[in-house]
């Protein structure tokens, strides 16, 4: 597979996906070809510099360390607040009966992650980067099939997360609006992806 910046405009395109194909071959697939194959092509030629679908990319998916407004995390009490609501997350997340399967026995360990992580994203310095690289947040989440209803309740316990650690409804609506797109990037279900463990478990 070429590198992102040789793929045009298809490189920071939401519809744009990467398949592996049993030769381990890599493409990049546009999603909206399911809807409309006669005016996008399922596999188009790279770089595509036009297209009427094209949508682009939230920042998080393009940058090693993506990262809402600065002030963000100081919004919500910083670190603690960060540590708070990851933990009441996880107390429901990894006994839910559609999304606990995914989550690490060792959920200390989980948590420890995903705070530094949220940290980061929230505007805060780049420590989860430096100790694990991109995020690959796509790539970790192969191993696990995937579907809009897993997305939903994510995003449903992490709102909930939200508001019983103490952090306000505005801010939890500007926390659950940039989790959104993150969570919908996450659905693979019909998507042709490695399935081999990345590791052990969600976030992991």
């Amino acid at each position: 597979m070429t590198a992102r910046s040789n793929r045009g405009i298809c490189g920071v395109c939401i519809h744009a996906k990467i398949v592996t194909a049993k030769n381990t071959a890599e493409y990049l697939r546009c999603s909206l070809s399911d809807q409309n194959p006669t005016r996008f092509k399922k596999y188009p030629s790279l770089p595509l510099l036009t297209c009427d679908g094209f949508s682009k990319e939230a920042e998080y998916t393009a940058t090693a360390d993506p990262a809402p407004p600065q002030n963000l995390l100081q919004a919500i009490g910083g670190r603690s607040a960060i540590q708070k609501f990851v933990e009441l997350f996880y107390a429901s997340a990894s006994v839910d009966g559609l999304i606990g399967h995914m989550f690490s026995e060792n959920i200390k360990a989980g948590q420890a992650k995903q705070s530094l992580f949220m940290e980061q994203w929230l505007g805060g310095k780049p420590v989860y980067s430096k100790i694990w690289g991109h995020p690959r947040l796509r790539i970790r989440h192969f191993p696990f099939v995937i579907g809009p209803d897993h997305a939903e309740r994510w995003l449903e316990l992490m709102g909930a997360a939200l508001l019983q650690s103490g952090i306000t409804p505005s801010l939890t609506n500007d926390i659950m609006d940039r989790l959104k797109p993150l969570a919908k990037h996450m659905v693979n279900i019909d998507d042709n992806v490695p399935r081999e463990p990345q590791a052990n478990k969600w976030m992991d």
